[in-house]
C-alpha cells in the first residue's frame, strides 16, 4: 500500500472534488460514484497547488471517497501509479482527439500509445520514432501489460525527431490483399508533417512487400490510395480536400484540379454521396453481420 502525501478539497466545484497525491507524487482526481481519474505526476504541475482547494485529512472524508482513495493506494492489481480502467478510457479518448499519448515502462523507455486492450489489462504500444530507425511501426507493435507500465502521459516531444516538436499529423493506413477485399490485412498509424514524404514511404513499402492495394485516411476522410494495377501511383480520394498537409507533387496536384468528382462527390452538408470507399463498405458489411 502506498502512503498518502496530501489530499485537496475544492469544495465540490467539479465531479473530481478531491485531489489525492500519493508518496510517489502521482495525482488523482477523486469523487463519489467511482470518479477516480489519474491526473499525472506532481512534477508536471506548478509548485503552488492552492487552486486545488484546501488540504483535508483522510479521516474526515466519507466512506465512499475513502473507498476510491484506497483503490489508488493499493497497487497490487495495477501498474505503478495505479492505472485503472477509467484512466485507460481517458487516454483512449485523448488519442482519438489527436493528442500525443506516451507510455513509459519501468526502465523509463518511451513508447507510442495505440489504445487499451479490450479487457483493460494492458495497452497497445509501438516504439518511438527515434528508436524505429528504418523499421516499420508494425514490427514493434505489442500489448504491454499494466504491470510493466510506469506511467502514461501526454508528450509531444516524443513524437518529434531530434527532440524538436513538429506539427505531425496522424494518418490511418489500411492495407488490402486486393482492391475488392472486404477486410484489411493490416492497419497502422503514420505521423508526418510532410505528405509527399509519406506517400513516397508507403509507395516504397507497397512495391517492396508487393501489397496490391493501400488506402490513406485522415480523421475518417478518404485521402487517397495506391493500387498495384495502377503501377503504384497515388490516386487522390474523395476526402482529399480534408488533408491538412499540402502536396508539392505535380501528379497529385493535377488530379486535384482535373478530377471534378472530388468536389461533386459531396452532398449538401458535407455528406459523401456516390460509391462508398472500401473502408466504408467493410464497415457496412460488419454492421450487417
Amino acid at each position: 500500500m502506498l502512503e498518502i502525501d496530501t489530499i485537496y478539497d475544492n469544495g465540490g466545484e467539479s465531479s473530481d472534488r478531491y485531489t489525492l497525491i500519493d508518496e510517489d507524487g502521482d495525482m488523482y482526481g477523486i469523487g463519489g460514484r467511482e470518479v477516480n481519474i489519474y491526473l499525472g505526476n506532481r512534477s508536471e504541475f506548478p509548485s503552488d497547488l492552492s487552486y486545488l482547494g484546501k488540504i483535508v485529512e483522510y479521516e474526515d472524508l466519507s466512506d465512499e471517497v475513502k473507498k476510491e482513495i484506497d483503490k489508488r493506494l493499493d497497487t497490487s492489481n495495477f501498474a505503478e501509479g495505479g492505472l485503472l480502467k477509467s484512466d485507460l478510457m481517458r487516454f483512449d479518448d485523448l488519442m482519438k482527439k489527436g493528442e500525443s499519448v506516451v507510455v513509459s515502462d519501468k526502465f523509463d523507455r518511451d513508447y507510442i500509445y495505440n489504445g487499451s486492450a479490450e479487457d483493460y489489462t494492458g495497452v497497445a504500444v509501438m516504439d518511438t520514432f527515434d528508436r524505429l530507425g528504418e523499421a516499420h511501426p508494425e514490427t514493434t507493435y505489442q500489448i504491454m501489460p499494466l504491470s510493466k507500465i510506469k506511467s502514461i502521459r501526454i508528450d509531444e516531444s516524443v513524437y518529434a525527431e531530434g527532440g524538436k516538436v513538429k506539427d505531425k499529423k496522424r494518418y490511418d493506413i489500411d492495407e488490402y490483399s486486393s482492391q475488392g477485399s472486404r477486410t484489411t490485412d493490416n492497419e497502422y498509424i503514420e505521423r508526418t508533417n510532410d505528405f509527399d514524404e509519406l506517400v513516397e514511404k508507403i509507395t516504397k513499402r507497397a512495391k517492396d512487400k508487393k501489397i496490391p492495394y493501400i488506402e490513406f485516411y485522415y480523421k475518417d476522410s478518404f485521402i487517397g490510395s495506391i493500387n498495384e494495377k495502377n503501377d503504384y501511383k497515388f490516386r487522390i480520394g474523395r476526402g482529399f480536400e480534408d488533408n491538412p498537409l499540402e502536396s508539392k507533387n505535380s501528379s497529385i496536384n493535377k488530379q486535384r484540379y482535373k478530377d471534378s468528382s472530388i468536389t461533386s462527390s459531396y452532398a449538401k452538408g458535407g455528406k459523401i454521396k456516390g460509391r462508398p470507399t472500401l473502408k466504408q463498405m467493410c464497415n457496412m458489411y460488419r454492421n450487417k453481420r
